[in-house]
Parts: structure tokens; sequence; C-alpha cells
């Protein structure tokens, strides 16, 4: 098994703990912001909302990260289809960061440029670093013999984000498009986050053990 580079696995586990604490933060900073039913999109709006682009920017930095603390660990072709999908992420994070959010509820007709740049990149990213995860995770277990013993924390941060991506859509559908307090996207968005964070920090952590 080739050796993964040490240096990404440590700036992946940095960026990830960087990520959550900017994102804390902006909990505190932006109190006006609901967390129970307002995306996190909404942080890049108003005050500080350049504080929730760069959260925004961090967080694809973060799967470009194990983009390369993993890319030595992948041998098949659906692998391979998992760090394209990675990377997909990234940079819908980094556009997530570069556009600012819409108001909730603004119909898909009436979004400004900005918004749309916000929305893709935004949609982008939360899709596709559960897909990631799923591709990379099955094709480190299933081909890579040293990582027998890991297995079952595998499977784990491979669930992990999954659950997390369906809990937020389901919010989502449940809220018919009109959200509002009462709604909980906001939290489940947070929880799809979260896991991803999980994933992303387990993975690298598993990643340095094997030095």
């Amino acid at each position: 098994m080739k050796k993964p580079p040490v240096a990404a696995a440590k700036v992946t586990i940095a960026a990830c703990i960087t990520y959550v604490v900017l994102l804390l933060a902006l909990h505190i900073i932006k109190p006006e912001v609901t967390p129970s039913w307002q995306t996190l999109s909404i942080y890049s709006r108003g005050a500080w909302g350049w504080l929730g682009q760069i959260a925004y920017c961090l967080l694809g930095l973060t799967h470009l990260a194990l983009f390369f603390t993993v890319k030595n660990q992948v041998k098949s072709r659906y692998g391979k289809a998992g760090l394209i999908v990675l990377l997909i992420a990234s940079l819908g994070g980094i556009l997530g960061g570069l556009g600012v959010s819409d108001p909730l509820n603004t119909p898909q007709s009436q979004m400004t440029t900005s918004g749309s740049i916000h929305a893709v990149g935004a949609g982008l990213e939360i899709w596709g670093a559960p897909i990631a995860a799923l591709l990379i995770n099955l094709n480190i277990m299933r081909k890579n013999t040293a990582w027998k013993a890991k297995r079952g924390a595998l499977i784990a941060i491979t669930v992990i984000p999954l659950i997390g991506l369906v809990l937020f859509m389901g919010s989502g559908a449940s809220a018919n498009g009109n959200v509002g307090p009462g709604d909980i996207i906001g939290a489940m968005n947070r929880v799809a986050i979260a896991a991803i964070m999980i994933w992303q920090i387990t993975l690298a952590r598993l990643v340095l053990s094997e030095q």
C-alpha cells in the first residue's frame, strides 16, 4: 500500500477544526440567525457576511486537502470517481463562498447572479461530499487489505454523511419550498455538515495511523 501524504492529512484535520471553530463563532457573532430553520447560507448575508463567505471557501479547502490525503489509497474506477466527486464538492464549497446567498424562499426566477452561484456551489458541496465518502470508503475497504482492522470505523464514517444528507433533504422536502419558523431545515443542514466533518477528520486520522 502506498504511503499517504502525512502533511495533507494534518492539513485536512487542521482545516476541518478551523472551519468548525469559525462556524461556531458565526453563531455567536450573528445571533439574529435562527439555527433551527435558517441554513448556513444565511451567514454570508449582512453584517459579517464576508466571514460566512470565508467559511464556505474553507469548507471547500477541507475537501481539497482530503483529496490529497487519500488519493494514493484509491485503486478502483469507482474509487477514482469518488475522488473526482470530492473535487467537485471542493469546487462547490469555494463557489458557495464566492457567491452571497439570496434570502430564503427566493423564487428561482428572481435569484441574483451571486445567489445562483452560491446555490449551485452549496448544492455541489452538500451532495458531493457524502457521495464521495461512499465511493472512497468502499474502495478503501474492498481494495486495501491493510485497512481490514479499521473496517468498522470505515463503515461508520461512510454511513454518517449519507444519513446527514437524507435528514437535510427530508427536512427541505417537508418545508415544501416555504421555509419558516417551525421548520428544522437549518438544524439538519448543520447535522449534515457535522457529519461531513466527522468523516473527513476520522478518515485523515486513520490515514495518519498507517504511518
